[in-house]
């Protein structure tokens, strides 16, 4: 690993194929120079590779961008459906994907935002519109359950859905821009998150537990 100089960003230590490197360099960069900092040169750098290597992998900074963003949404699809692995019924899915949700954009609240910045994304790019698919899975399974099980009538599932991705999203976006204290009316982000989950699971399916 060369040392941090001015204008030189550190190496990432472990060899990967170019296009992994650069997609991690993108998330070195953003935690420290933010959106504005991210650059294909300073991703090169942080990357290792050659300064073309960008380009010529994804045509131009919106396209890195938006793989970085897809990469982004297909760890948030996982980290939903493992949170919603071994709930009691569609409910208790319902609002544990939520609290995944919510999670991911507290723990990187720089990659959360950039994948919703679509005025600095491909957004016709493939890849990221079959992420953004992959993204609404676990949302889409935890409803389904939730009919199959008699929580949530067929007719209210396109409402529920949307409404719970509203809610959840808009929770996530306001702890991803700093606005939610560390602590908050005496409780951690964490027990308010799941406080807001669990309520909100209710009021769409009474009955039931969804913790």
């Amino acid at each position: 690993m060369r040392p941090r100089g001015h204008g030189q960003v550190a190496e990432l230590s472990t060899p990967k194929p170019a296009r992994e490197a650069l997609l991690d360099a993108v998330a070195v960069v953003l935690g420290r120079d933010g959106i504005g900092g991210l650059s294909l040169r300073q991703v090169a750098l942080a990357a290792g590779v050659s300064h073309g290597a960008p380009g010529a992998l994804f045509g131009d900074r919106a396209g890195m961008l938006a793989a970085f963003a897809a990469r982004g949404f297909l760890r948030l699809a996982e980290a939903m459906a493992t949170a919603a692995t071994g709930a009691a019924d569609g409910r208790a899915a319902l609002a544990a994907t939520g609290r995944a949700y919510a999670s991911f954009a507290r723990a990187e609240p720089e990659a959360f935002q950039l994948m919703f910045r679509e005025d600095l994304l491909r957004i016709d790019d493939p890849e990221l519109s079959r992420a953004r698919e992959v993204a609404y899975g676990p949302l889409k399974g935890a409803i389904t359950r939730a009919v199959r099980e008699g929580f949530c009538p067929p007719e209210r599932a396109d409402a529920v859905l949307y409404g719970a991705w509203a809610m959840v999203h808009g929770l996530a976006s306001l702890m991803a821009g700093g606005l939610v204290p560390n602590r908050f009316a005496g409780r951690d982000q964490a027990d308010v998150v799941t406080a807001l989950t669990e309520m909100y699971a209710r009021s769409l399916m009474p009955g039931g537990d969804a913790g």
